[in-house]
């Protein structure tokens, strides 16, 4: 979805990065859920099989890098506030394309 284009809004990463919106609106949906990093991060698991740090989280709220896997995140930013996956990337999507005028 990332590299076609979605009806009034071309989606070309080259223009910016997705990630500043992403990480706000996961911030958002975890703060009105009244939740923590540290509650965010147990579920986000690792390859290893542990849950990664809440300076990843924070990392990635504060759009200073990708998570390793942004699904896995994005995901667990869902099982713990009621906030569907899609709906998080869509509102991310949205306030992207307003602020880049499109």
């Amino acid at each position: 979805m990332l590299h076609g284009e979605a009806p009034g809004c071309p989606l070309t990463m080259t223009d910016r990065q997705l990630l500043p919106y992403l990480g706000r609106v996961a911030r958002e949906a975890r703060e009105t859920a009244g939740l923590t990093r540290e509650q965010v991060a147990v579920l986000v698991i690792t390859k290893r099989g542990r849950p990664v740090a809440s300076t990843t989280i924070l990392r990635f709220e504060h759009a200073q890098t990708w998570p390793q896997n942004p699904d896995a995140t994005i995901a667990a930013y869902s099982d713990a506030t009621g906030v569907a996956t899609c709906e998080l990337w869509e509102r991310a999507l949205r306030e992207w394309c307003r602020l880049n005028g499109n």
